[in-house]
């Protein structure tokens, strides 16, 4: 059995693994789309501590991007926009959201042609509330709009922490293993088309780059 150290040592190793893999396809996403279209509005759906696609942004002066970035908890789009203003970036936008809102997504304005959706799939067990978001983002982004996304095939310790990320009030919240294969059946559901995956050397994270039709 492998020791608590040896587990915590091979998350952070996969985990900088993960945080590479997203830096590059989202960059990769962002050039992709400023040179098929001469702008880019990127949607962040669940910005968390902010710092990966905010430093991403920093690092492409150069461009022009705006960015609508959303989050669940008003206290992540609070820590957010300090960051922000300690990088000096402008031109962003911050918004409580709903990552599963069809209705939401599928209304967004200016409609984004890069969308980030990193560390939220793996949080729904029930693959119709994935399938409800993707098909929200195929009506709401711009033709030809890119997404990267993130999922979470395999963790060393799933039942740890389903006892103790408990939400208030509720059951022991479970972590959804998807292969890659699952979640691309999704996403060709709803109308995206997977481009290009990676993943860690001890398979537990993947990051992936998809499509709608131009």
């Amino acid at each position: 059995m492998k020791s608590d150290t040896h587990v915590e040592d091979l998350g952070w190793k996969v985990l900088r693994q993960r945080q590479g893999s997203l830096e590059k396809l989202l960059l990769q996403a962002i050039r992709t789309r400023h040179e098929a279209d001469g702008w880019v509005h990127l949607l962040d759906l669940a910005l968390g501590s902010g710092r990966h696609v905010l430093e991403v942004v920093r690092s492409l002066p150069e461009l022009n991007i705006t960015a609508t970035l959303k989050d669940a908890d008003a206290a992540n789009l609070q820590a957010g926009r300090q960051l922000a203003n300690q990088l000096g970036l402008t031109r962003l936008d911050f918004a409580v959201g709903d990552a599963f809102d069809e209705d939401e997504l599928g209304s967004l304005e200016p409609a984004p042609n890069v969308v980030l959706a990193a560390g939220i799939y793996e949080l729904a067990a029930d693959s119709s509330r994935v399938l409800h978001s993707l098909r929200g983002l195929a009506k709401g982004m711009h033709p030809g709009g890119l997404l990267v996304y993130t999922d979470q095939p395999h963790h060393p310790r799933l039942e740890m922490i389903g006892r103790v990320a408990v939400p208030r009030g509720e059951s022991p919240w479970v972590m959804r293993r998807r292969t890659p294969e699952e979640l691309e059946a999704l996403l060709h559901q709803a109308s995206f088309s997977p481009l290009t995956s990676e993943v860690d050397e001890e398979g537990l994270f993947t990051v992936g780059l998809a499509q709608l039709p131009g």
